[in-house]
């Protein structure tokens, strides 16, 4: 019910998805961008459910102990990392590859949705971490598209990498794109 509920509402607000993932790839960490809105996230759970995809994002651990939003994240996807622990935030999240048959992990590189100088670099080793491709999202507002990219192999060096997401993401433009940062180390 809640896929066709998310394929009715994006009918009815002119959104479409053009996907290049291959229905048997199961575990794959997804790029969120451009992150400029709140709306981002709801497109991107009718996306999830549209696609059938297992869906998860990453949060810090002190917005999963508050009561109520908690749950809220969790229902969501949102898979608590805590920041301060001797484990680094990598291997936490690599961990998650290895306990889920299916995940999706999606990851804003901007970090905020508000301008930045740089990308996190995060998705790139969590990747390599858990031997897992990339997906590049994209969010066109412009368009009213989200599309999302072949598996992109992360054993190639990061600068070209983003070089590739650069041309990626060129013509992509955010709900607030003023606040939107290119693919920049």
């Amino acid at each position: 019910m809640l896929k066709t509920l998310a394929q009715q509402w994006m009918t009815a607000t002119g959104w479409s998805i053009h996907s290049e993932i291959p229905p048997s790839l199961d575990k794959y960490v997804l790029i969120g961008a451009p992150h400029t809105s709140n709306w981002d996230l709801v497109y991107s759970l009718a996306t999830a459910s549209i696609l059938d995809m297992e869906f998860h994002w990453v949060g810090k651990r002190e917005l999963f102990d508050t009561p109520g939003l908690g749950w809220l994240m969790r229902t969501t996807g949102g898979m608590p990392v805590d920041r301060n622990s001797r484990t680094n935030s990598v291997d936490q999240i690599a961990a998650h590859f290895r306990e889920h048959d299916r995940i999706a992990l999606t990851i804003a590189p901007e970090g905020t949705r508000g301008p930045t100088d740089r990308w996190k670099t995060g998705f790139y080793h969590i990747a390599r971490a858990a031997n897992v491709p990339i997906i590049a999202g994209a969010l066109d507002y412009r368009t009213r598209e989200v599309r999302l990219s072949a598996p992109i192999d992360p054993t190639q060096p990061l600068e070209q990498l983003m070089a590739s997401l650069r041309r990626y993401y060129r013509d992509v433009r955010g709900r607030n794109h003023e606040n939107f940062t290119p693919p920049t180390l």
